[in-house]
């Protein structure tokens, strides 16, 4: 679908995932950051990655970690971009190398990416996504040596995420005492 005159930003799991929890965060996203002109990427993978640690982070159960990608999904209207082997020669070698120059350039190893964020990275370049939500030291180091700007969350949601990672997992180490 051709969204002319939008931009196109995209989301990557760690982002995501701090929208999802609390939904609170998601609110005041919609209601400060989200500009009507906006549309929203994620790769494919994102969505089963989301769940995951839904389930094993944060121990929602299966059946509410569905929901709440859903809920998601909907509020922000995302669109998935897909990985397509035609990625993998051009788009991902243009992906590793600007990897590459992040980690020279900061003397810093542990920027260094793993090949599912280089598949995430060129979808987003072959989609033209321009802006990218991150938390990822490595994925905004190399969508910035790539040209992609790295919209940063407040801070606040990262904490009131930890917050209920934390109450969710004292409130199942009780249940199993």
């Amino acid at each position: 679908m051709d969204f002319k005159g939008f931009e196109k930003v995209g989301m990557d799991t760690s982002a995501l995932l701090i929208l999802a929890v609390p939904p609170s965060n998601l609110e005041d996203f919609k209601n400060k950051f989200f500009p009507a002109k906006t549309v929203f990427y994620h790769a494919a993978k994102v969505h089963h990655e989301i769940i995951g640690v839904l389930i094993n982070n944060f121990y929602f159960d299966e059946e509410d970690a569905k929901k709440e990608w859903k809920r998601l999904a909907e509020e922000l209207n995302l669109n998935i971009v897909y990985w397509h082997k035609k990625f993998k020669e051009e788009l991902e070698d243009k992906v590793r190398l600007a990897n590459q120059q992040a980690v020279l350039k900061s003397g810093n190893r542990k920027l260094k990416i793993g090949e599912p964020d280089i598949k995430i990275i060129s979808c987003f370049l072959n989609e033209g996504v321009n802006k990218v939500y991150t938390l990822d030291k490595g994925f905004e180091a190399t969508c910035l040596e790539l040209g992609i700007d790295v919209l940063k969350l407040p801070r606040e949601y990262l904490k009131k995420s930890g917050e209920i990672r934390s109450m969710n997992k004292k409130v199942i180490e009780e249940s199993l005492k």
